[in-house]
């Protein structure tokens, strides 16, 4: 597929650090398997299965598939999540479990619930896109994780429903910065220019 070398290899090759891929709607639109040889040939890019787990010094990343959600996947990462010895665990999925963008404000997906309900008695943050704008939800009772919308990075950027009800929004292309050691998580939504919109530090408990 040439969008293969237009939306991925083209625009990032002179970043020489490893990207780590998750599916989303338009992939199923063609071969998802087709990621994982790519990812086999190319070192740069990280895909070895539909989801995964990614581990670094202080946090693990749980990639996972939004668009076939299952009872198999919900258990892999429900135990993975139990399992983790690391003291940031951050779940990264295309589709939100919230967000107010236009299109996006009353969406409903199959494992929507489920992934709600695991991400909030074990993860620390779900990241996500699909929503095309940066966006932060309000915390919710009973529930660890932020809710946090990074999915205007090369879209055509999305409007939001007022009155908004979330922490933060920004109709702007941007993207999400983490950073996390063994004291804190910091995340910082970042426009175009470089300029921080907005940041959060969770200090370590």
């Amino acid at each position: 597929d040439p969008q293969l070398q237009t939306k991925l290899e083209q625009p990032y090759v002179e970043i020489n650090i490893p990207f780590y891929l998750a599916l989303g709607n338009h992939d199923y639109a063609g071969c998802t398997d087709c990621y994982i040889q790519f990812a086999e040939s190319h070192p740069k890019w990280h895909f070895p299965h539909r989801y995964y787990k990614q581990d670094f010094d202080a946090v693990s990343f749980f990639i996972i598939d939004t668009e076939n959600f299952d009872t198999d996947q919900q258990h892999w990462l429900a135990d993975k999540l139990a399992q983790s010895q690391k003291k940031w665990n951050i779940v990264l999925g295309h589709r939100p479990i919230v967000s107010q963008e236009i299109t996006k404000d009353s969406e409903k997906w199959e494992g929507l619930e489920e992934l709600r309900s695991i991400v909030c008695s074990s993860a620390d943050m779900y990241i996500s896109g699909h929503a095309h704008l940066l966006e932060e939800r309000s915390q919710e009772s009973n529930c660890s994780a932020r809710f946090l919308v990074s999915g205007s990075g090369g879209s055509i950027v999305r409007k939001i429903i007022q009155p908004f009800t979330g922490e933060f929004y920004a109709e702007k292309n941007g993207f999400l910065s983490v950073t996390t050691d063994k004291d804190r998580a910091v995340y910082s939504f970042v426009d175009v220019s470089g300029k921080i919109l907005h940041e959060t530090s969770i200090p370590s408990e």
